[in-house]
């Protein structure tokens, strides 16, 4: 595969959905091939005219009762340090879910 340096998702979610990590949600809604390479930073943008999104606890990874989220109409970009993870496996350890439909776009930078 040709190395990338981003990619950028257009992601419907629903409280039927329930939560499912961002790697599951791509391959069902954009079909697109996740690179082997680790992630440079997320930047999620949240449509003002539904529900948030909501990263729920990872077990393992965050303490019981851990959540947080981002607000419709409101955008967070996070950088990560790198970290030799291929994206197509740590797309797996960031799950998201909403309380009613939450549509947002996902642009994820790559080393």
């Amino acid at each position: 595969m040709k190395k990338k340096t981003a990619m950028t998702s257009a992601i419907h979610l629903t409280a039927e959905d329930g939560a499912k990590s961002i790697k599951q949600v791509i391959a069902e809604q954009n079909g697109e091939e996740i690179p082997e390479q680790p992630i440079k930073s997320f930047h999620f943008l949240v449509d003002p005219f539904n529900d948030a999104l909501i990263f729920p606890r990872v077990e393992g990874f965050q303490p019981e009762g851990f959540q947080w989220g981002i607000l419709p109409g409101q955008d967070k970009k996070f950088n990560i340090p790198k970290i030799d993870i291929p994206a197509s496996e740590g797309l797996d350890f960031f799950l998201v879910q909403t309380t009613g439909v939450c549509n947002f776009l996902l642009i994820t930078e790559f080393f």
